[in-house]
């Protein structure tokens, strides 16, 4: 073998290796998209889906926040997760927060190319399942210091208006940290309405709006 056969064998297994963490990302982020769009179809701005003071108390928030989102709430449960779920920090995939629940995607600490997935809802946080994730590598993670969280609420009122949804009945947001595509920290924010379609807006890790998908 020559060593030009060898240098392109080498790219060739580089490659496959990059192709398979792409295929896991993927796998990973359509899955949390998935659930979440899964539980914002079953909600509707008529149905109790606010935090009470139960809740607010259990994640320690420092504000009379509705949502998971609010400033006082967000900053709160991003340091509960973290002091809960196994890490130090805890390396997170996904987080998927909803007014009164979310869910989690966390690198898990025993085989670092595995992923558990965690479910608050309730005041309750319980491991809803365990994955692998292929032996080409993991998808980017994040620690929840990473995250702004006092910016979500801005951002969550201002998508909803880039989006011309004037009667929201769902909103969520998902964080990643490229994933998806996108370069480092992203946030989405997924709205839909009564009578508006609504969609969604990427982003930055400075909550500062690059996109938006209008339906």
């Amino acid at each position: 073998m020559t060593r030009s056969d060898t240098s392109r064998r080498g790219r060739a297994v580089v490659l496959l290796g990059v192709l398979a963490l792409v295929v896991v990302a993927v796998v990973i982020a359509a899955r949390g998209v998935i659930e979440a769009h899964r539980e914002a179809s079953r909600s509707t701005g008529r149905s109790p889906s606010s935090l009470d003071d139960a809740l607010r108390e259990e994640i320690g928030a420092e504000s009379d926040g509705d949502n998971l989102w609010d400033t006082g709430v967000g900053d709160a449960f991003g340091r509960y997760l973290d002091e809960r779920i196994p890490g130090s920090p805890t390396r997170f995939y996904e987080i998927n927060l909803f007014p009164n629940y979310a869910f989690a995607s966390t690198q898990d600490l025993v085989d670092l190319l595995g992923v558990s997935h965690y479910e608050w809802r309730r005041g309750e946080l319980s491991v809803a399942r365990v994955g692998f994730i292929h032996a080409g590598g993991a998808p980017p993670t994040f620690a929840v210091d990473q995250v702004p969280w006092s910016r979500l609420s801005t951002l969550v009122d201002e998508a909803t208006e880039r989006l011309g949804v004037d009667d929201p009945n769902s909103r969520y947001v998902q964080i990643d940290n490229g994933i998806y595509g996108t370069d480092g920290l992203t946030i989405r924010v997924y709205v839909t309405g009564d009578a508006s379609r609504g969609g969604f807006v990427i982003a930055d890790a400075q909550a500062r709006i690059i996109r938006v998908n209008a339906d």
